[in-house]
């Protein structure tokens, strides 16, 4: 069982920074039934799907757009995203991206359930 925790968000930011990686993920918790992690990327990221695990994205910097299935949303700090499993999704941003995603059931970090997928150009949503 993990231990109960307290995390500051912006502090994990700031000691995980992105160093040329086209994606990084910083995990927290890794709990019987659930996952969760600070996602940054520098720009636009490649779609991809979750077919086990539904996940919620809570964003914290950075803003754009953010697909979502065969549409695109716009998204920013302070929006909560929810994608689920089976669903193509990812941020198109200008710049730098970060978000808190919570996967469930729980995610298992060595072996990954995303799938990368080729998407055509998504609708915008209203």
């Amino acid at each position: 069982m993990p231990e109960p925790g307290i995390w500051n968000l912006e502090k994990v930011i700031e000691e995980n920074p992105l160093a040329g990686e086209p994606m990084k993920w910083t995990y927290l918790v890794e709990g019987k039934h659930t996952a969760v992690n600070v996602v940054q990327f520098p720009s636009a990221n490649i779609p991809h799907i979750h077919r086990e695990h539904d996940e919620t994205v809570y964003c914290l910097k950075g803003e754009g757009r953010f697909l979502l299935g065969d549409k695109t949303f716009h998204a920013g700090p302070g929006d909560l995203i929810f994608i689920p499993a089976g669903t193509v999704h990812t941020p198109i941003s200008d710049g730098y991206f970060a978000g808190l995603s919570i996967y469930s059931p729980h995610f298992d970090a060595a072996n990954p359930d995303r799938e990368f997928v080729k998407v055509a150009p998504a609708a915008d949503a209203q």
